[in-house]
């Protein structure tokens, strides 16, 4: 009888994998606990992000691993949350031809008991917490127990390559090892930035340039969240400006083919979107975006996209300073899935 009754209890068997079979001696006995294992009756710990990247004029690849661009000068959300906020200020460089890329990155929020930090480039930026000056010397190292922080500013990032290591004496990152799991790396570059950030979910919602991490990239919106005045943690205002609009077909072929060239010698690995990116990047803004590019993104292989979905790549997209419905709601719970225990019985 348990043959019927099995299958009409059970019956999404085919792909699941199994702890049976690992040894002869199947139906072996599993001695009872009357114990709670650690962690019983604590909150549910948030849901691991992953890390979102923001390089070259910019390009995003979310948390989600969404990507999207935005080359709109002005100050934009990069995470909102009702206890992070991370903000960029993005601006055209003297070298990218109308394109924004990312100048500063300001960190502030309750979860740093409202410290400040924020990163510049190397020209013409600074590296400061609460306006003051910091990690003068490299490399170098600065801890604040008030602020939760430790910081690190020294030569060592991923590189794409092993073929690579001879650029090592141009990296320059500056390493936040923040509270609540929130961690992020800035590249320091002569006249931008370039940024991964990796952290948890925060209860009450997230949004901004690195989306929400709910798991959807679908839904992980293209248009810049720009920082209303009232809200910013930069001490001067950058205005908004219109995205120039420029797209990949504007590349002249020979200079794009030089560009493709280019990026498949410096990132060997990238595919898709990101030699998207980095032909991008190189055909306004010049070679060594190719190299910057490489250095500052190496995750690439697996990558799902936004990109190739028309022929106007970099077509600009208007900022928002709207909030979409659900922001500041409590965040949903993981879904378990479903636990079945059948027969004699089996779980």
């Amino acid at each position: 009888d348990y043959a019927l009754q099995d299958g009409l209890s059970y019956s999404d068997s085919s792909s699941e994998s199994s702890s049976y079979g690992s040894s002869s001696s199947y139906g072996e006995p599993s001695k009872p606990s009357y114990g709670e294992p650690s962690g019983y009756g604590q909150p549910s710990k948030p849901a691991v992000c992953g890390s979102c990247s923001i390089w070259g004029d910019p390009h995003i690849r979310t948390f989600d691993k969404a990507f999207h661009s935005n080359f709109a000068e002005g100050i934009y959300w990069i995470v909102k949350s009702p206890t992070v906020s991370i903000q960029g200020r993005y601006l055209a460089t003297p070298h990218t031809n109308g394109l924004s890329a990312m100048n500063q990155i300001t960190v502030g929020g309750n979860f740093l008991s409202n410290c400040v930090v924020s990163v510049g480039p190397l020209t013409n930026g600074q590296i400061k917490l609460n306006g003051q000056v910091i990690l003068q010397n490299f490399p170098s190292n600065y801890d604040d127990s008030k602020c939760g922080i430790k910081l690190e500013y020294n030569s060592q990032g991923e590189l794409v390559d092993k073929a690579q290591t001879q650029y090592e004496k141009q990296i320059h990152i500056v390493h936040m090892q923040l509270p609540s799991g929130v961690q992020i790396e800035v590249m320091r570059w002569a006249n931008h930035i370039n940024v991964r950030i990796s952290m948890h979910s925060v209860d009450g919602g997230m949004l901004g340039g690195c989306g929400n991490c709910n798991g959807n990239a679908a839904d992980d919106s293209a248009t810049p969240l720009a920082v209303a005045p009232s809200e910013m943690l930069f001490h001067t205002q950058t205005p908004v400006k219109p995205n120039p609009g420029k797209s990949i077909n504007d590349c002249e072929p020979s200079r794009k083919s030089h560009a493709e060239d280019l990026c498949k010698k410096q990132q060997p690995s990238a595919t898709g979107p990101v030699l998207e990116a980095c032909v991008f990047d190189v055909c306004f803004a010049g070679d060594d975006y190719a190299l910057q590019d490489g250095l500052s993104y190496s995750d690439s292989s697996s990558e799902s996209s936004s990109y190739g979905s028309s022929s106007s790549y970099g077509e600009p997209s208007k900022p928002s300073y709207g909030e979409p419905s659900g922001y500041g709601q409590p965040s949903k719970p993981a879904v378990c899935g479903s636990c079945s225990i059948w027969g004699d019985p089996h779980i």
